[in-house]
């Protein structure tokens, strides 16, 4: 490797050459996460690494490699910025809910179902990490927000799996988009409350 960075500043690191990838995550990890900070970013050979990239480079060498750079951040910054993008995000999702109930019965219909079950994952995924950062177990309406999330989803997938045209467009046109607007007014607004505390 012929240089690391962390937030800016050339490191050097008390790994040996032969030392994988996974290595590498496993030392920083350990050695950069704290109370006021996070990872909140990894590039390898000025590419951004996701999940299923650490595991693509688990066991290449790190003298294989080019650059690692590595960007922490506060936690509470962190969520911050996953709130904001949750409370975008919730509008896209409203609208995807939409058009999907539009494409009932048409050939592009299962296509956009499944791209919303993903992004409901990913929103879901979001406020699980939020959680997380801020050290927040249970928080009574984001808990009901979820669970009438996961049933939603289960009575769209039962609605579509019995051909009940109607009862699907109703979940998608109607329930769902009443529990994403209840995460906009009250979900995302109580962790951003349990935030500041």
């Amino acid at each position: 490797m012929s240089y690391l960075l962390v937030n800016g500043i050339e490191l050097n690191i008390p790994l040996s050459p032969e030392a994988s990838f996974q290595d590498l995550i496993v030392f920083l990890r350990k050695n950069l996460t704290s109370e006021s900070a996070l990872i909140s970013s990894v590039k390898v050979n000025g590419n951004e690494v996701n999940e299923p990239d650490e595991e693509k480079l688990a066991t290449v060498p790190i003298s294989q490699l080019k650059s690692v750079e590595v960007l922490t951040r506060h936690p509470k910054e962190l969520a911050q910025e996953t709130l904001e993008d949750a409370m975008e995000f919730i509008s896209v999702l409203m609208s995807f809910s939409k058009k999907t109930a539009e494409r009932i019965g048409g050939p592009e219909f299962f296509g956009s179902l499944n791209q919303l079950v993903d992004g409901i994952g990913y929103f879901t995924e979001a406020i699980i990490h939020v959680k997380k950062i801020l050290k927040i177990g249970s928080l009574e309406v984001t808990d009901a927000l979820e669970d009438q999330l996961l049933l939603i989803l289960k009575e769209i997938l039962r609605a579509h799996q019995k051909g009940q045209k109607q009862h699907l467009a109703d979940f998608l046109n109607q329930d769902l988009i009443v529990n994403l607007e209840q995460w906009r007014m009250r979900g995302l607004p109580s962790l951003i409350r349990s935030r500041d505390c």
